[in-house]
Order: C-alpha cells, then sequence, then structure tokens
C-alpha cells in the first residue's frame, strides 16, 4: 500500500497565511503587486506495454482545485507488427467518475465516443482497465520550495506528492490488456504568486 504524506487543511492554510502575511509586511514597497493563490489536488494512473502485436499507452489524471476539479486522459494504441500504424489516441477531458482511486488500486471506465472533451483519432470505442498497488516500489515526497524571476515575481509552494508501482488489466478499444507496468500516484500542491512593484 502507498503510503501517503496528506498535508492537513488547517495547517496548509495557516502555512498560508504566514507566508502570505511574510511576503506582505516584510517589505511594504517590494511586496505592494498584485497576489494569487492557487490549490491543485488530485491522483493519477497510467500504463504502457506491449499485448500481442498491440503497444499501448494510457494515462489519467484528475487536477484542479476539490470545488472544481476536471479529469483528463490521454492514449496511444498501436501496431507495431504492421510498421507501428497507429490504431487509435485521444487526449482531453473525460467525466470525474469515469476515474477513481482507492487504498488498492484504481478503476478507469469510459466510452471515447460519447466523451466531448475528448479528441481522438482512429478507432473510438470503451476502454475499462483496473489498476492493482503491487508495493513493488513507492515514493512519498512533502516540502517546500519558492522561486524567484528577475526580483519581479515570486513563487511560493507547499505540497505533497507519491506515487507507487502497479499493474494494469482491462479492455482498451476492443484489446485486452493483461499485467501491464502501470503506476498510481496524488499530489497535493499549495502555490502562492506574488508579483513585486517596480523598485
Amino acid at each position: 500500500m502507498v503510503s501517503i504524506n496528506r498535508a492537513r487543511p488547517v495547517s496548509t492554510r495557516r502555512l498560508a497565511a504566514l507566508v502570505l502575511i511574510a511576503l506582505t509586511t516584510v517589505n511594504t514597497l517590494a511586496f505592494s503587486g498584485p497576489v494569487s493563490k492557487f490549490t491543485n489536488d488530485g491522483a493519477y494512473a497510467r500504463f504502457y506495454g506491449y499485448s500481442g502485436c498491440l503497444w499501448v499507452y494510457l494515462d489519467v489524471g484528475r487536477g484542479g482545485p476539490k470545488q472544481t476539479p476536471h479529469t483528463w486522459l490521454y492514449y496511444e494504441m498501436y501496431d507495431h507488427c504492421s510498421g507501428w500504424e497507429l490504431l487509435a489516441s485521444g487526449s482531453g477531458t473525460v467525466p470525474n467518475s469515469a476515474f477513481t482511486t482507492s487504498n488498492k488500486g484504481a478503476d478507469f471506465s469510459v466510452t471515447t465516443s460519447n466523451s466531448p472533451g475528448l479528441f481522438t483519432t482512429g478507432a473510438t470505442g470503451d476502454i475499462s482497465v483496473s489498476f492493482t498497488r503491487d508495493g513493488i516500489y513507492q515514493y512519498t515526497f512533502t516540502g517546500h520550495s519558492s522561486v524567484s524571476y528577475l526580483d519581479r515575481t515570486t513563487i511560493k509552494w507547499h505540497g505533497s506528492s507519491s506515487f507507487g508501482t502497479a499493474t494494469a488489466s482491462g479492455t482498451l478499444i476492443g484489446a485486452t490488456v493483461s499485467q501491464l507496468n502501470g503506476e498510481i500516484g496524488e499530489g497535493r500542491d499549495r502555490q502562492i504568486t506574488v508579483e513585486h512593484a517596480a523598485k
């Protein structure tokens, strides 16, 4: 099971408030420009590999604030026995309900022809894949970072991210895939951007 270090909401808000106070009171002239805040919460899952004559890749993830999340999808499907002919591909948004995660894994199910936000090439059809965490490799990070550009913009970031290896099986546009290499991850970001006033 992947160990996820989630930042507590209260601590995160407190940290953001302290950073904002520090930025706006240490030097009023230097930090009197506009301030923007951004929150990103979401999970992702991906897999890739060979299944017979097929080579497939799929990446699905959720991003944006908890109040207004969006789920995006990217996939490719080639026939490597026929000169790497592209059979199907797609990219864009899909319904949030299509992607669910749990401690044990993740599930993704969508009909590509019925997703208006998804742009497709080649064949279309159903995608139904289950990801199972295998515990072979896991990674978790929690921390802070800061970057400035030409003394005009400062970005402060705090958050956590984690991912672990998994296997994926299911169907992809009419083809069966089984025990392909994959991973499941999750990230929680809190970002504050400050535009410095001209000196």
